[in-house]
């Protein structure tokens, strides 16, 4: 079985990975703590770019996803 190839999200116009995606949290009384509720296509920001952007989502080649895992 493949395992789905990892991704990372990156801004349209400089290609930084710092990027934020608009989304709305929603309080959970039990956890106590604020959970991802939906993200949205439209709204993203740019730290790079200073600025609103798109998202671009990149394939992380193999050799390099160990990078990312926890």
């Amino acid at each position: 079985m493949h395992e789905a190839a990892m991704k990372i999200a990156v801004c349209s116009t400089c290609g930084s990975d710092e990027v934020l995606a608009d989304a709305y949290a929603a309080w959970a009384v039990t956890s106590q703590s604020w959970e991802l509720a939906q993200t949205f296509d439209k709204g993203a920001y740019c730290a790079r770019c200073d600025g609103q952007t798109k998202l671009v989502f990149m394939a992380i080649p193999p050799a390099q996803q160990a990078l990312f895992e926890q």
